[in-house]
């Protein structure tokens, strides 16, 4: 089994020992960071993951408040459930992991602010600027045109 086919349980990603992890996860587990604002990009999205299953990257999801927050993809996800797929491939990020961060809850703050209001190139920003360098380029994907 390689890196990104790693199952998370349910509950495996509540413990605070994973870090930043790729892998996969239930559609139904991870929240969407905003509504649907393009109801045709769903439905095409929806129509190609039916036949075709999830293509093109993963999901950069956070661990936050014991939730799964998805920061990037919120129509690939709603039509992944809507497609009915089981698993998605995603990158766990656990802010909460980082020993430094915890040191400073102002920075923590900070992050999490920045990570769930700002929009793409304010998350981008905040992950580089915090040293989250993995989640910082499959979030670079998502801010080109």
């Amino acid at each position: 089994m390689t890196s990104t086919e790693w199952y998370f349980e349910l509950d495996e990603w509540k413990d605070s020992a994973i870090a930043n992890r790729s892998g996969r996860l239930n559609p139904l587990a991870i929240e969407p960071l905003h509504e649907i604002r393009d109801p045709e990009k769903l439905f095409r999205l929806q129509r190609s993951m039916c036949f075709d299953g999830w293509q093109g990257r993963p999901l950069l999801v956070m661990v936050y408040d014991r939730r799964l927050q998805a920061l990037t993809g919120t129509h690939r996800l709603e039509a992944a459930i809507l497609a009915g797929l089981d698993t998605i491939p995603v990158l766990l990020f656990n802010p909460l992991f980082d020993e430094e961060l915890l040191e400073h809850a102002c920075l923590m703050i900070d992050l999490e602010e920045r990570l769930l209001e700002g929009n793409d190139y304010d998350r981008l920003e905040c992950l580089e600027q915090f040293g989250f360098f993995e989640a910082a380029q499959l979030m670079c994907l998502e801010t080109e045109p």
